[in-house]
């Protein structure tokens, strides 16, 4: 394995290949090459993501690492020789924003823009419609900048979630950070807090307080219609990006997480054509669905991609899945919306 899945060690299978006894490193790392570009253009058709042969760093195989720059020589003997006891698997290590771009399935021109934002700006909202995948990339991104520091995120990332929570909680938390950080005790301070669902805490004013210079970086999600960028702006140094369903990383993140699904299903058991169908299908379903939003409301009541990303991987599974989640999801919403849209901005289809 070159290496959808996600296994239990956070690595993705993305091939299969061999290595002979004549095998050279040259055509190994043509072969590494080769493979990882034929899945991301398997996982992404239109090249969004940006990520080619020269995102790759350095692939492990067993006990030795092949560099992928031109002053490191290869290793002393030919892959073959490392391929003994129980080594079954290559390892491909990319480019660390690449490495995030892959793995959350999001352009490498805005992982890159993200990461940028929250080292030199330390304080980020990514404000959106619900089911975008706010929370997960505030998590992806939180975890990359620990990462980035030298720490390890199970214990630099701090996650404070407003659902059931007030403000004065959430101005306590802060405030309790600033004064650890203060009497200068940084190994048990975090270096990133995701503030999820910051719009459930009550006005931002009264929420944030002044907040303290020395504060790690915080992150935040927010609902669209909450948000309130002048605000936050204005009186707290926040950086705000909206993410939206029409715009990336939301608008190919459903195609690119069902195919990465299917490419590792495939990987197990062979082509799935019925399957790779459906799975082909359901993106189309929810952009064709958004137009409708728009056309009959407007943008701002338009679908998450999270609603389809539970589509189950087998042929009956996925076709009662799909007449629940339209019977007593989608359905109720177009006609709630498609009415609301009447009322505020009359016929306008």
């Amino acid at each position: 394995n070159d290496g959808d899945g996600v296994n239990a060690t956070g690595e993705i299978s993305i091939a299969h290949t061999s290595v002979g006894a004549a095998t050279s490193w040259a055509q190994l790392d043509n072969a590494v090459r080769r493979a990882f570009k034929q899945h991301v253009a398997r996982l992404d058709p239109g090249g969004g993501l940006v990520l080619g042969g020269d995102s790759i760093a350095s692939y492990k195989l067993g006990e030795s690492e092949r560099r992928f720059d031109s002053t490191s020589p290869p290793p002393h003997l030919l892959p073959v020789g490392y391929v003994v006891g129980c080594v079954t698997s290559l390892h491909i290590v990319l480019q660390p924003v690449a490495a995030l771009a892959f793995e959350a399935l999001i352009p490498k021109g805005v992982a890159q823009r993200f990461v940028s934002l929250l080292s030199e700006h330390r304080r980020l909202v990514l404000c959106g419609a619900p089911g975008t995948g706010k929370t997960h990339l505030a998590t992806r991104l939180a975890e990359f900048h620990a990462q980035s520091l030298g720490r390890d995120p199970a214990e630099a990332v701090a996650t404070f979630n407003c659902d059931n929570k007030s403000g004065k909680e959430l101005r306590q938390y802060l405030t309790h950070l600033g004064e650890q950080a203060a009497a200068g005790d940084n190994s048990v301070l975090p270096c990133v807090v995701v503030l999820d669902n910051l719009h459930k805490a009550g006005p931002l004013a009264d929420a944030l307080g002044s907040l303290p210079r020395n504060l790690p970086c915080l992150l935040g999600t927010m609902a669209q219609s909450a948000c309130s960028a002048t605000s936050l702006q204005l009186q707290h140094g926040f950086r705000w990006v909206l993410v939206a369903p029409h715009m990336e990383p939301a608008r190919g993140l459903l195609g690119r997480v069902l195919r990465r699904r299917l490419a590792s299903l495939e990987l197990e058991q062979g082509l799935q054509p019925e399957l790779a169908a459906v799975l082909g299908w359901l993106p189309r379903v929810w952009q064709h669905l958004n137009a409708f939003l728009e056309t009959h409301s407007s943008g701002d009541v338009a679908i998450g991609p999270r609603l389809f990303l539970g589509c189950p991987l087998e042929l009956d599974a996925a076709r009662a899945w799909f007449a629940d989640v339209w019977n007593y999801s989608i359905a109720p919403y177009l006609r709630e919306a498609a009415r609301e849209g009447l009322q505020l901005y009359g016929r306008r289809a």
